[in-house]
């Protein structure tokens, strides 16, 4: 694979990976009771006061029109898709605690250092 084919497979991968993580809490797992006490007194799958629903809408669809961009080379792409992972880092600390499964850890991860990736390879000058 090119270069290119390989950038364009990661950022495919980076936004199935995080379509995925969005929709992990939605989906009705059976946990084990400790573990399901401790994500219900977390509030796993609430909305925080601070972090409407809308807000991680918009940022699915911001990464949703930045990874079109960037897949097929736009300029704003990267400008946008840079612009939803600081947004999104931004908000962290005014979150509180959080509480999640491994899994959902690992898909969070996961998507963490491939959007890093994609950020280290859209602006180098590879």
């Amino acid at each position: 694979m090119t270069h290119i084919r390989t950038f364009q497979a990661l950022v495919i991968i980076s936004i199935v990976i995080y379509l995925g993580w969005f929709a992990l809490p939605y989906i009705p797992v059976d946990y084990p009771p400790a573990t399901a006490q401790l994500l219900r007194f977390s509030g796993y799958g609430a909305s925080q006061l601070i972090q409407h629903p809308l807000f991680y809408y918009f940022v699915l669809f911001a990464k949703l029109a930045a990874a079109i961009g960037l897949f097929f080379f736009l300029s704003w792409g990267r400008w946008l898709f840079l612009g939803a992972l600081v947004i999104s880092l931004a908000v962290i600390p005014f979150g509180g605690v959080s509480v999640s499964p491994p899994f959902d850890s690992f898909i969070g991860a996961l998507n963490g250092l491939t959007d890093g990736a994609i950020i280290a390879l859209s602006f180098s000058s590879l």
